[in-house]
């Protein structure tokens, strides 16, 4: 009895972990950590391995960035091949950003472009990918006034669904109170580990 339980509760499990990602990035003073779910394995209407639901998390030492802790996103991501060149991969998003800076919660809503591309180097399939997210004042919340967030990897699979990143992040984001003065919420180099399954 416990094993068809057992076979059963793995039948159910296993397609809503496939082509899942979750991701570990570092450096000095920050620490991101994440997961994003492969719509596709909840409803096979989809194409695998083009819709995507997130949910992102990045702490970032006091001292480094003055009054903020830490940085909380919701997200959705559409990409697809492009059909003339298939080692290109675009795509399209919305993000739900929520942070805060001593008492001023700050929450957006950035529109997000991303492009990737795929290719051999040394023998392992690598890929590099750069991506961009903007929110003007309407889509803009509590005590923000804008937020934008550039960033570019560069991924090598080391193993089969096992990667090691190397990227850049910029992440701006600017206050009622500070409207002419950008802050840096942001700005560094980082290495990471991705992992599908």
């Amino acid at each position: 009895m416990i094993f068809r339980i057992y076979l059963l509760i793995t039948a159910l499990i296993s397609p809503l972990f496939s082509f899942h990602i979750a991701y570990l990035n570092m450096n000095n003073d920050e620490l991101e950590t994440g997961i994003h779910l492969d719509l596709a394995q909840f409803n096979h209407k989809y194409d695998v391995n083009r819709y995507f639901v997130g949910v992102d998390y990045l702490y970032i030492e006091e001292e480094n960035n003055g009054d903020y802790d830490s940085f909380l996103d919701l997200s959705f991501l559409m990409q697809s091949r492009v059909q003339s060149f298939r080692p290109l991969t675009i795509g399209i998003g919305v993000k739900s950003i929520y942070l805060e800076k001593s008492e001023n919660k700050f929450m957006a809503i950035p529109l997000t472009l991303l492009a990737k591309l795929e290719f051999p180097l040394l023998g392992f399939k690598s890929r590099l990918t750069g991506s961009f997210g903007y929110s003007p004042k309407p889509l803009t919340f509590k005590s923000g006034y804008r937020y934008k967030e550039s960033r570019v990897e560069f991924g090598i699979d080391i193993v089969k669904r096992g990667t090691v990143i190397f990227g850049y992040r910029n992440i701006e984001t600017k206050f009622f109170e500070n409207q002419y003065l950008d802050s840096r919420f942001s700005e560094s180099p980082y290495i990471g580990l991705k992992f599908g399954w």
